[in-house]
């Protein structure tokens, strides 16, 4: 049952992500480390919209292993995103 609700609240936040890098590039990017880039901006946000739909996918799913698969998917997008953040900023 957790799985199923961190799964359908990360898919929210992603499709929140996706409308604001794709829709607000300027607001987005004056709190990004990188700045406004619209191009680079969209591109996440479209990304961020096919892996919502991956992980609405894996909770409709009743398969445990694919919706553990997206979890572990979100965790190492998200490491590699702050590793990435870090090695930028300093």
């Amino acid at each position: 049952m957790f799985l199923r609700f961190y799964l359908l609240a990360v898919a929210w936040v992603l499709v929140g992500s996706a409308v604001g890098q794709i829709f607000l590039p300027e607001a987005i990017g004056e709190r990004s480390t990188w700045g406004l880039a619209a191009g680079w901006q969209r591109e996440i946000g479209f990304f961020d919209i096919w892996m919502a739909v991956v992980t609405f996918r894996a909770v409709r799913s009743n398969d445990l292993k694919f919706q553990r698969r997206a979890v572990a998917q979100r965790w190492l997008w998200l490491t590699r995103r702050s590793a990435i953040a870090k090695a930028h900023a300093g």
